[in-house]
């Protein structure tokens, strides 16, 4: 009699057995894709900051190639580009200084949102168009680093490889910077 009672058991001790394995893989799962978004967070950041540095050189003076591929990782990207601001609450919240005016990168996307001062960047850095900058070949595509736009109308910088470099004349104290992307296709 005891020997049927333990077969009778035996399919609800799987059924409940099945149940916890489907809870830890559901758990499981959930735990690596927050990794994956902590991880893509992360690098996001890190290509921001190669950015600052890389507008900043420039800005000292030097020539810059800059490698910029921030990974893909959310559905909508809205806007990846460089900002000025006139508003000293803004640059107070993204700056934590007080100025009035301030120049950052901003990333927005649909579940992910990222500020970062150029802090050692002057605001009123201009970014030159065509007639101010000489012409590096045909695999180079002169861009507005201030005013960029992807093919979905977003203000978004493309992804690649862009050269900085400083056109300021010696009498002059407003930085003047040529930005070039390099057109692969």
């Amino acid at each position: 009699m005891s020997k049927s009672r333990g077969q009778s058991s035996a399919p609800f001790e799987v059924l409940i057995a099945v149940i916890i394995m489907g809870f830890v893989l559901l758990m499981g799962i959930q735990a690596i894709e927050f990794l994956s978004k902590q991880q893509c967070k992360a690098q996001i950041k890190s290509e921001a900051s190669d950015l600052k540095a890389a507008v900043q050189n420039a800005i000292r003076g030097d020539s810059v190639v800059l490698n910029f591929f921030p990974p893909q990782c959310f559905d909508e990207e809205r806007e990846m580009q460089l900002r000025r601001v006139a508003s000293r609450a803004s640059c107070r919240s993204i700056c934590e200084k007080e100025m009035d005016e301030c120049l950052f990168f901003t990333y927005r996307a649909e579940d992910f949102g990222y500020d970062l001062c150029l802090d050692n960047a002057p605001i009123y850095t201009d970014f030159l168009d065509s007639s101010n900058c000489q012409d590096l070949g045909s695999d180079y595509v002169l861009i507005d680093f201030l005013n960029p736009s992807n093919s979905g109308g977003n203000p978004v910088l493309e992804r690649g490889v862009y050269t900085l470099q400083n056109k300021t004349g010696s009498a002059e104290t407003v930085p003047k910077i040529c930005a070039y992307y390099y057109n692969q296709t």
